[in-house]
């Protein structure tokens, strides 16, 4: 079979195949085992670019193409601490996103992988005027979506958005550049769909904080706070410095229409990151190995239920399996 070797950012041929961790438990971003062939994906960095990401070949389409037959995202709650409740966290980005920045009583507003439009919902409350539109490759949330108050358009991607001729003064892009395969055809588009005066808003988990995040199967690029910029920067866009609050994990980058594209290469950084990330993952993993291999027959208990919790209950199943019976517990 064929392999191909091109980055999924700039195009170049010059990948290179890093080591995966040696509990290489892959995880679904759903938080589920991942039951295909983990030695199938392959984990690269380009030469040129520096990008980190999964190697796009046919074998790594095939498996991930099994995970979204029966993919079933999670309603996720976050803290709220005004009140001292859980609100939905999409509520919550919302909520922050209209207090770091000034946003006009009345606009366009373009929520890229918006699902079933959850967070048009939300940002309508807080922007009843504003006119709503969504894009999402699930065909199947289109009825969902424009049932919302204010939503005016459904497109099933990016290039319909760009034929519609339709001018956006705010972007939304939540979870969706590290899934997918055409980055670069939406990173593209932006300053095409963008008003003048239009902003983006990007969140994307940093790696370097969430270190499991390298074992979710699907996550095809993967981010930190230092090259998630520049890739912004590479098609023109220019990152406003915003004082907001959000989680520690995630990158929350705002951006607009600069004046030029800057490209840059952070091979080096990206690679060293990775490197630490890896060593970190290996060294739980034998901590939990070896916790289980003295504690045989016993009852094991994990702390979360999210990716990382999945992952280390395969280490524990796979240890078990060795000798003995543990059984495990999760703990919200």
């Amino acid at each position: 079979m064929d392999v191909i070797m091109q980055c999924i950012l700039c195009k170049a041929s010059s990948l290179e195949v890093l080591k995966l961790p040696k509990y290489n438990n892959l995880v679904t971003g759903d938080r589920k085992v991942f039951h295909g062939d983990s030695s199938r994906v392959k984990m690269v960095i380009c030469k040129e670019c520096g990008h980190l990401q999964h190697l796009q070949d046919r074998n790594y389409k095939e498996e991930i193409d099994q995970i979204y037959y029966n993919y079933a995202p999670n309603d996720v709650k976050t803290f709220n601490e005004t009140d001292k409740s859980c609100i939905p966290r999409l509520k919550a980005v919302c909520q922050k996103v209209c207090k770091a920045v000034e946003l006009p009583r009345k606009g366009n507003m373009l929520d890229i992988g918006c699902a079933c439009g959850e967070a048009l919902r939300y940002f309508h409350e807080l922007k009843p005027e504003w006119h709503l539109f969504g894009v999402d490759t699930g065909e199947h949330f289109r009825d969902d979506v424009l049932r919302r108050d204010q939503v005016k358009g459904f497109y099933s991607n990016i290039y319909e958005v760009k034929a519609s001729k339709i001018k956006f003064d705010f972007i939304m892009i939540n979870y969706v550049l590290g899934v997918c395969d055409n980055i670069m055809d939406i990173l593209g588009s932006l300053y095409e769909l963008l008003n003048e005066q239009g902003i983006v808003f990007v969140i994307e988990t940093d790696f370097v904080v969430q270190p499991y995040q390298l074992n979710i199967a699907e996550q095809i690029s993967f981010f930190h706070r230092d090259s998630l910029a520049p890739v912004l920067t590479s098609v023109g866009l220019e990152i406003i410095d915003t004082d907001f609050q959000h989680e520690e994990k995630e990158i929350w980058a705002f951006a607009r229409k600069g004046i030029s594209k800057e490209s840059s290469n952070i091979y080096d950084i990206n690679k060293h990151k990775y490197n630490k990330c890896l060593d970190y993952l290996n060294r739980v993993g034998a901590v939990v190995e070896n916790v289980v291999m003295e504690n045989k027959n016993s009852v094991v208990g994990v702390f979360g239920i999210s990716n990382a919790g999945v992952w280390i209950s395969e280490i524990i199943c796979k240890t078990s399996m060795g000798g003995g019976e543990n059984k495990i517990f999760f703990c919200r």
